[in-house]
């Protein structure tokens, strides 16, 4: 093999040559076609890094993490253990001169160091994705911390409502009975609005009760002497 041209002679025979130089070139392009897909992949996250340095919202969720995690482990595995990308034919086990031109065509379309920095390229993107994903855990964690503060926080206001409408602090309990007392005029408005005759017992029954409470103040009578009276 002279520079990129490869020469067939009679050691090995021709047959035997070809399949040497067959099985390296096909090394390469296999290689070639992972580099590809690996390099595609570091395109569409290239940019990441620099969101995170700058605080910024990533555009990715955690399903795409997953996936970015999944396709990383592929790759390294067809490197690694689905080919013989980092093996010698067996062919080369009992040729010692088609081992050596497979070793010189593999040595000239840069096998061994494409494979190296394939590996280093895939340590890179898969160290990325897992930060990815850390990042996208713990805002997960943070949302959950901040809804369950949120919801103590509601309850706790609950509970101290009730508690002053208990003990008449503050004013709670008469501005909760004013709420309802709004309520209930606004309840018979609607009904007297409706029913014209309604209106006019209401208004009747509110002056019989006004009138006893009056004839109550005026004798210093409350509801617990009558009911002793009687």
């Amino acid at each position: 093999m002279h520079s990129d041209t490869i020469i067939i002679g009679n050691d090995p025979r021709p047959p035997q040559a070809k399949l040497a130089f067959s099985a390296g070139l096909a090394r390469s392009v296999k290689l070639a076609s992972l580099e590809t897909l690996l390099d595609s992949h570091l395109n569409s996250t290239k940019h990441f890094p620099t969101l995170l340095l700058r605080g910024k919202k990533l555009p990715v969720n955690r399903e795409g993490v997953l996936r970015s995690l999944g396709e990383l482990l592929v790759l390294r595995g067809e490197l690694n253990l689905h080919s013989e990308l980092l093996d010698s034919p067996e062919f080369c086990w009992t040729s010692p001169s088609m081992e050596q031109l497979f070793d010189r065509i593999s040595r000239n379309l840069d096998v061994r160091p494409r494979i190296q920095i394939f590996n280093k390229k895939l340590d890179y993107a898969n160290e990325l994705a897992v930060v990815l994903r850390e990042h996208l855990k713990e805002n997960h964690s943070l949302k959950l911390e901040w809804i369950i503060i949120i919801l103590i926080a509601i309850e706790v206001a609950f509970e101290l409502v009730h508690w002053a409408e208990r003990l008449g602090i503050g004013g709670v309990g008469e501005w909760v009975e004013k709420k309802e007392k709004e309520k209930l005029e606004r309840m018979m408005m609607k009904s007297s609005s409706s029913s014209p005759s309604s209106s006019l017992s209401l208004s009747s029954s509110e002056k019989v009760e006004d009138k006893v409470e009056n004839w109550k103040e005026e004798n210093m009578i409350d509801d617990n002497t009558l009911t002793d009276k009687n």
